[in-house]
């Protein structure tokens, strides 16, 4: 099947969403067409191009987090910024999850693990020794950041 400027057109607009991507699928079969699609029995059913646009597909609403302190680190799109903190020994780190799934930040030698910080709430940690101490989402393998504690 070759890609219509009005397939192209539905994909852009639509593939943000899982919803989108449904009406996006449903859609397609719409676009150059007669304005109807006919199932297996015979029967058509009115493409989803001419129904109005007046139930639209509202965005999901985002928890909101307080802003994060200087110690402070943020989990967002699936990543943590900043990439690498450096603190002094004894202060507190939070770990704020603008995510709409739960995040962990565990020591890559399991010396410190926040556990599971769901959307749109902190998880902290006190280190109190020196070191770099690489860490990572136990939920989430690919995400990576570092902690440096000084003296």
């Amino acid at each position: 099947m070759s890609a219509t400027p009005c397939t192209l057109e539905l994909l852009r607009r639509l593939a943000g969403s899982a919803p989108g991507l449904l009406i996006a699928a449903l859609a397609l079969s719409g676009c150059g067409g007669s304005g109807s699609v006919s199932q297996a029995s015979g029967r058509s059913i009115q493409s989803l191009a001419s129904i109005p646009p007046s139930g639209a597909i509202r965005a999901p609403t985002v928890t909101s987090v307080p802003s994060p302190g200087p110690d402070a680190i943020t989990i967002g799109n699936y990543a943590y910024g900043p990439g690498k903190l450096t603190v002094t020994a004894g202060t507190q780190v939070t770990f704020s999850n603008h995510d709409s799934v739960t995040h962990t930040a565990t020591a890559d030698d399991h010396s410190f693990d926040t556990g599971g910080v769901t959307p749109g709430q902190r998880g902290a940690i006190t280190p109190d020794r020196p070191g770099t101490y690489p860490y990572h989402c136990l939920i989430h393998p690919f995400m990576h950041g570092q902690l440096v504690v000084v003296g």
